[in-house]
């Protein structure tokens, strides 16, 4: 199965809050082979702007 997921969904899996639970269940789908994680080049854009080094 085929899963998108957006930047708060992706933050989830990395931060216990509500709705962590099922997000940690995707992404451990995931790493099983039995789903796919797709996310926007957006998301991931988006995900930079909270890194603590300097984009390349």
């Amino acid at each position: 199965m085929k899963i998108y997921i957006d930047s708060s969904a992706y933050v989830k899996e990395y931060h216990d809050e509500t709705g962590s639970d099922q997000v940690h269940h995707i992404f451990e789908n995931s790493r099983k082979g039995f789903d796919v994680i797709l996310i926007s080049l957006w998301t991931i854009r988006a995900l930079g702007q909270y890194s603590t080094t300097p984009p390349t």
